[in-house]
């Protein structure tokens, strides 16, 4: 298991729960990739692949993104279509207070048959995490933050 969500206090059942969650999200719809995200944009589980950019990489914009459309608009739950050929549409619904799905798609996925299997999903990651709720004041930490877009920046 991985130290960071050791030390946010996932534990290893519950990877393995939201994992399975994940697995089943992709089969019964046909996305191209789901993450269970924290708010500061570590990858807690994904599966599927993603095209163009390093998942960690996703992760960590998404989270920003959600963050600031969350604040904006309220709203706990948002697609954003994307009208250029090639690049995946992203749906993001939040777990709880720390935790985000991303799930993503491209034109020929119906966002009709998406969401409420993403629902069903929430639901079962809720389930996994339990009262387990990563610890935000750790993992979102600035010195968290600034580790994680060191190891995103650093010169090749």
């Amino acid at each position: 298991m991985d130290t960071t969500l050791s030390y946010c206090g996932i534990t290893p059942a519950a990877i393995v729960k939201i994992e399975a969650t994940l697995k089943r999200l992709l089969k019964d719809t046909g996305l191209g990739c789901a993450m269970a995200i924290d708010h500061s944009g570590y990858v807690i589980a994904r599966k599927g692949e993603v095209e163009h950019v390093r998942p960690d990489d996703l992760a960590a914009i998404a989270a920003g993104s959600f963050a600031s459309y969350e604040m904006m608009l309220r709203t706990r739950e948002m697609t954003i279509v994307f009208h250029t050929k090639g690049i995946d549409n992203l749906h993001f619904a939040r777990v709880n207070s720390n935790v985000v799905l991303v799930a993503l798609y491209n034109d020929s996925t119906d966002i009709g048959i998406i969401r409420p299997k993403i629902k069903t999903a929430v639901q079962q990651i809720k389930e996994a995490l339990g009262k387990e709720d990563t610890v935000s004041a750790r993992l979102g930490s600035l010195s968290f933050i600034t580790s994680k877009l060191d190891e995103m920046f650093k010169e090749k």
